[in-house]
């Protein structure tokens, strides 16, 4: 219940519906791609020389510490051989949506 009453508090304006959504696409992306990394074997260094950059930085976007935009994850599917399409679904009631859904396919 009190997990109930602390997604009310963060919902609570359009403001804070707002940035509550922005973090769970932020979130379902980075799930989606180390979801992937895993079924691949692919640890982050392997991820790394695939997209020739540092380790550090794919730290960086993993944890949340660096923005991804759409051509970084973009990039970073297609390292792993994926390709990602979104789908948007019409926001039914003022209450914070139960999934997002980003799906991927083999290329």
């Amino acid at each position: 219940m009190a997990e109930s009453r602390s997604e009310e508090q963060l919902t609570k304006t359009p403001q804070n519906m707002r940035l509550y959504r922005q973090e769970r696409t932020i979130l379902a992306v980075t799930e989606l791609i180390c979801r992937t990394m895993k079924e691949q074997g692919l640890a982050r260094a392997g991820l790394a020389r695939r997209l020739n950059t540092t380790t550090h930085s794919i730290d960086e976007i993993l944890d949340g510490r660096r923005k991804m935009d759409i051509r970084m994850i973009a990039d970073i599917f297609t390292a792993m051989g994926r390709e990602v399409r979104f789908q948007a679904v019409e926001i039914m009631c003022d209450a914070p949506a139960t999934t997002t859904e980003v799906a991927f396919i083999d290329v």
